[in-house]
């Protein structure tokens, strides 16, 4: 049986977009924090107004995940680099509780901290 998950674990939510001449964000925030898509546009140089959520096949072609399993540790199979990430600052500063993840799968969850995220997404 998989262990419970501690009551004070923090988490996330992943949110993957397509702008309109075609760019795809990933952004990666607690889940009490808001994410207008303005904001997150203009985190990386793109008119945020414009993005809205990616399909279902884009997502599987760009990450490699379905929809229910967007996760950070999905970068991994950015290969292409096309994906832009943006990440809440406040999920690189949690050191305890942990941050719950999907490891690429939304039947599976991963505890990590935020300087284990940030140092995964730099590599």
């Amino acid at each position: 049986d998989p262990a419970p998950i501690p009551a004070n674990t923090v988490f996330a939510k992943n949110l993957f977009y397509k702008g309109k001449k075609g760019e795809l964000v990933l952004c990666f925030a607690l889940a009490e924090t808001a994410t207008p898509t303005k904001a997150i546009g203009a985190a990386i140089g793109i008119n945020g107004s414009n993005m809205r959520f990616a399909p279902a096949e884009i997502l599987e072609s760009a990450l490699g995940v379905t929809q229910g399993a967007v996760t950070p540790l999905a970068v991994v199979n950015n290969e292409s680099k096309e994906v832009k990430v943006v990440v809440d600052k406040s999920v690189l500063d949690v050191t305890e509780p942990l941050v719950a993840v999907h490891p690429c799968r939304n039947d599976r969850t991963m505890l990590l901290t935020g300087p284990q995220i940030q140092t995964f997404l730099e590599k």
